[in-house]
């Protein structure tokens, strides 16, 4: 069972990228919000682009925060005509907005009807007036998917949140990681100063969520997998493997009631110094890759039956226990913390 704090930190994650998404599709939105003629160091989508760079541990992200960070005030009437010069109109804009467009070279084609029945699926309502494969809605949706995981994970309903998150990964897969880079690629050439590192922002960020090749669109294979265990109660949290992981892909993540071996998908480059350094070789790849940070192994921490303050977890303990067959007074000894161990040891040579 996934301690609380793995569902906080899936919380954080899931939280990100709903509300990132959600900012890209304000940003593209006609009529364009006020609050992007704001410096870079002023807006909503800055504060986003921290959060996301922070917990998706993103590099389009830290690469969008150090341009736009810094940009200064715009005029939101100019923002306005160059926005529908990019992609509204009158008259042709630089690159169309919908997918059917892209996909089917016509409006409202089979593609727009394929993503209208997304959206009735998933209880999602596009709004009125706006056809259902407009970039925009498309992100909007991301962003809405993104938000059922949070809530999910908020009230602890973590197969339900795992629904979610897959379903969201599945759509963008299937819909806006096929075609908005593009858009977001010709924007970055010829947009200016806003439009132009934000359509870098979409191309690289759907593609870096989508595990996409920017030259082949083919799932990129970086490595032979990612570290998970065999049998997870068996692990005694020795940390061996968070010690020669050079990246720290593997870490330990520790509360007052518990202690958590976590696994940063993001970070791991399927090196497998962790599963040669396993004592029990618990370690092993896995070629499927997991929807965020998890927790490998959770354990509650122990409490000292003399102080009462918690100490190593519950785990290391049961391997100590184990590997030198301790029991009675022994074993009775180990639950104690080390100061309490450190006293008794000078009373009992008094």
């Amino acid at each position: 069972m996934r301690g609380r704090d793995v569902l906080n930190v899936q919380y954080r994650i899931a939280h990100a990228r709903a509300r990132l998404y959600q900012e890209l599709a304000d940003a593209f939105e006609a009529p364009l919000p006020d609050w992007l003629r704001k410096p870079g160091s002023d807006n909503p989508l800055t504060e986003a682009l921290v959060t996301a760079a922070r917990e998706l541990e993103s590099p389009a992200c830290l690469r969008a925060l150090n341009q736009l960070a810094n940009a200064p005030a715009q005029d939101l009437t100019q923002l306005r005509a160059h926005h529908a010069r990019l992609l509204v109109g009158p008259g042709l804009p630089l690159v169309s907005p919908y997918e059917s467009w892209h996909k089917d070279a016509q409006m409202s084609g089979s593609t727009s009807q394929e993503v209208a029945q997304w959206y009735e699926a998933y209880g999602a309502e596009p709004p009125a007036g706006e056809l259902p494969d407009h970039m925009c809605i498309e992100l909007a949706f991301l962003a809405y998917l993104y938000r059922q995981e949070a809530f999910a994970l908020e009230n602890e309903q973590a197969e339900d949140a795992e629904i979610w998150r897959k379903q969201a990964q599945r759509f963008l897969r299937k819909h806006p990681a096929r075609w908005i880079p593009q858009v977001g690629e010709t924007l970055a050439k010829q947009a200016g100063v806003v439009f132009g590192p934000l359509g870098e922002l979409l191309a690289a960020f759907l593609r870096e969520e989508a595990g996409l090749s920017r030259r082949t669109g083919s799932t990129v294979k970086k490595h032979k997998g990612f570290p998970v265990l065999a049998q997870p109660e068996a692990c005694g949290l020795c940390s061996f493997c968070v010690q020669v992981c050079t990246t720290r892909a593997l870490y330990i993540s520790e509360s007052n009631t518990e202690t958590n071996l976590m696994l940063s998908p993001a970070r791991c480059t399927g090196c497998g110094a962790c599963t040669k350094t396993c004592p029990d070789d618990l370690l092993m790849l896995d070629a499927r890759q997991p929807d965020g940070v998890v927790a490998l192994r959770t354990s509650p921490r122990a409490i000292c039956p003399s102080c009462g303050n918690v100490h190593v977890s519950e785990a290391e303990i049961e391997a100590v226990v184990a590997r030198l067959e301790a029991t009675g007074s022994l074993r009775q000894s180990l639950m104690y913390c080390v100061d309490c161990k450190a006293r008794q040891g000078a009373g009992s040579r008094k």
